[in-house]
Parts: structure tokens; sequence; C-alpha cells
């Protein structure tokens, strides 16, 4: 899955709100799915709300900086979960238009917050959806950041495996259903 990906892969967009933990995490096992499923064509990123419409953005660029990165970090590497490299990106209008899925963390990114994807691109609402409702769920992703609650950290990361590789088969068809070149799944 480290080959590169043509611009014109579908786009499957993960968002929370710091781009610290939740999302890149989502899109590091989507990632993995992708592999293990011989999915190639497939891009996953991640991005965060926090930034934008007014919104400070995170104090730090990655997970390592971060206290409770000294909880999450190990946990991610048990799983040979590698998030070194991963810096915030702030969600773009270009990368929500382009994306062909948007998988959200919680309903609060989606809805609710004043900087909330559906308040600043209410046009692409359609594509956008909890990650648990593609494993038939409806719940959101407990945002460990700023915790430093082991527990928390393991339920989130736990959550985050569980719902991406029950939702998978979901993920691909709506992948397949949006995708407006030949099928690249």
């Amino acid at each position: 899955m480290n080959e590169a990906k043509s611009a014109d892969s579908p786009l499957i967009l993960c968002v929370c709100s710091g781009n610290i933990g939740r999302s890149p995490i989502m899109a590091a096992e989507l990632r993995r799915l992708c592999g293990v499923h011989n999915i190639k064509n497939v891009r996953v990123e991640s991005s965060g709300i926090q930034g934008v419409a007014g919104t400070q953005r995170p104090k730090f660029n990655s997970l390592a900086e971060y206290p409770e990165g000294s909880i999450m970090i190990p946990l991610l590497t048990e799983l040979g979960i590698d998030l070194s490299t991963h810096r915030y990106r702030v969600v773009t209008r270009e990368r929500i238009a382009e994306a062909k899925l948007i998988l959200v963390a919680s309903e609060d990114i989606r809805s609710t917050r004043p900087n909330a994807l559906l308040k600043q691109f209410p046009e692409y609402g359609e594509k956008m959806f909890l990650l648990s409702e593609m494993a038939g769920q409806c719940d959101d992703v407990p945002d460990f950041g700023g915790s430093m609650d082991a527990h928390l950290h393991q339920r989130s990361l736990q959550m985050i495996l569980t719902l991406a590789e029950k939702g998978f088969a979901r993920i691909c068809k709506k992948i397949r259903q949006s995708s407006t070149m030949e099928k690249t799944l």
C-alpha cells in the first residue's frame, strides 16, 4: 500500500477535530484493510476541522508532541500502526469536494460544532457519514485528545479498528457507487 496513488484514484477522507488522533488512526486502519483486500487504487487521507471557521488550530502538529501521545503511541506501535510522519492537516473545500466518501469520528464533527463540516460544506452532506454508520451503528468514537485516561485511549482505538473492519464492505460499496470512473475496487 506504499505505492503512489494516482490523483484519479477515489479519495476517502477521514475527519476528526484536530487530525492528531482519531482521523489519522481511521485512515491508517482503512489503508491497512485496503492492503489486506488487495485494493490498490484508493487513496485514504485525513484532515481536521480545527483551524477553520474562526477556530484555533491544534496546539501541536503531531500526536508525539502531546502528553497523551505517551499513552496512544505504544498502543499503535503494538498494532503496527506508525503515525510518526503524520502531521496535522486542516480540512479544505478542495479536499471535501474531491472526496468520494467522508468518514467522521463523531457527530459533532459532522454537524453540531460551529466549524462542523455540514455548516461549512452543506452541499457535500450526502457523502458524509459517521465511521460507525458504515458498520450499521450510530456511535461516536470518543475523543481521547487531552486525556491521560489509558482506558479511554484503548476504547477509542478498539472502536476505530472494530468499526473499520465491520464497515469495510459498505465503505467499498459507497466508493464504487459514488465513483464516476470505471470500477477501481
